[in-house]
């Protein structure tokens, strides 16, 4: 009988009984006293669907276990990178992480996942060595490719570099696993993207209270508003903003602010900054 340690969220069982984690970067403790039920504890060659800290990883996310079975080393698939800040609000990209159990007991201690979530199982019944989980450097990171793997840093969310940027035409799901749009918008090939995309709405003017509606946006899976010409928005059908824009956090701690874009000093819409919130939506 194995005792199993856990990352993220409540963890609810049929058996009942219910355990707690958080669901920060951080890895926490969790004892789950009775797997002889569980059929599979083993970690999927694709990852997709599994928690990771506070982000879902897609499907694609390959891992690779080592042969004692006490580090995951996983890679996101070809078109998805993470994006967040460090500790000086500097962005940073990463394609890759990790996931080490460490214990100087045998007969225990492996990477392992029950439900969605990834953890440890812990030493033999009656062991007093601690079985302990971390993040930390692994072998898909070659080169210096990435100086950060995928968990750390602030306002951390994945991005998929073939969402692209396009008018919201009806109501949609909003993605809670992408980051904030100041951080999209540090990737060049994005900060390009939606440098033409507003020019070409524009062609070198800029927005008034007269000549423009405020309409919603998707960029590469982040909704923002954002103001287009009156003629635009006549010929076309993206959703208009009729009320008051807002930004609700209803899931994780405080943050989830609402913020002008700006060109120069014109403000030509509005954006949701997360902070320390987990779900953070825009409403209006």
């Amino acid at each position: 009988m194995k005792n199993i340690k856990f990352l993220s969220t409540i963890i609810i069982l049929v058996t009942g009984v219910i355990f707690f984690a958080c669901s920060n970067n951080e890895a926490q403790d969790t004892i789950f006293n009775d797997v002889s039920n569980i059929k599979n504890t083993t970690i999927p060659l694709d990852m997709g669907g599994l928690k990771f800290g506070s982000i879902v990883l897609p499907k694609g996310t390959i891992s690779k276990i080592s042969q004692n079975g006490s580090r995951l080393d996983f890679k996101l698939p070809k078109n998805y990178i993470y994006a967040a800040t460090d500790e000086k609000g500097q962005v940073f990209f990463a394609d890759s992480g990790s996931y080490t159990c460490t214990s100087n007991c045998s007969g225990g201690c492996d990477v392992v996942k029950l439900g969605d979530v990834v953890g440890c199982s812990a030493c033999p019944e009656g062991s007093t060595d601690p079985c302990t989980g971390k993040r930390g450097l692994n072998s898909f990171q070659k080169n210096n490719l990435y100086s950060h793997q995928i968990g750390d840093g602030n306002n951390g969310g994945l991005i998929n570099l073939e969402s692209g940027i396009s008018f919201i035409t009806t109501k949609k799901k909003l993605n809670r696993y992408v980051p904030n749009l100041e951080v999209l918008t540090k990737h060049p090939k994005i900060k390009s993207e939606f440098d033409n995309f507003f020019n070409k709405i524009w062609k070198n003017k800029l927005p008034t209270k007269k000549n423009s509606k405020e309409v919603l946006v998707d960029v590469y899976g982040k909704t923002i508003s954002l103001l287009i010409p009156i003629e635009t928005y006549q010929s076309s059908k993206v959703q208009f903003i009729g009320g008051k824009i807002s930004c609700n956090c209803s899931s994780g701690s405080s943050g989830c602010t609402l913020k002008a874009i700006k060109k120069g000093f014109v403000t030509v819409g509005h954006t949701c900054v997360a902070g320390s919130c987990n779900s953070c939506t825009m409403s209006w």
